[in-house]
C-alpha cells in the first residue's frame, strides 16, 4: 500500500503501468483511490479505481 498526494500518485501509477511518469495514464482527483496489482511475469495493472463521486 502506498499513500500519497497529487500529483505524485498519478506520476507513480503512470510509471508503474507504462514505464513513463509522463504518460498521464491515470488521473487522480482529491480523495481518489486506485488498486494496482503486479504478479511475477505480468505487468502492473489497475484492479479497480474509485472516484469521490462514487462515494457520495
Amino acid at each position: 500500500m502506498i499513500v500519497g498526494h497529487l500529483p505524485f500518485l498519478s506520476w507513480l501509477a503512470s510509471l508503474l503501468l507504462t514505464g513513463s511518469a509522463a504518460a498521464d495514464t491515470v488521473t487522480f482527483k482529491n480523495a481518489g483511490v486506485a488498486c494496482l496489482s503486479w504478479s511475477e511475469g505480468h505487468p502492473w495493472q489497475i484492479e479497480w479505481m474509485v472516484t469521490p463521486e462514487l462515494l457520495v
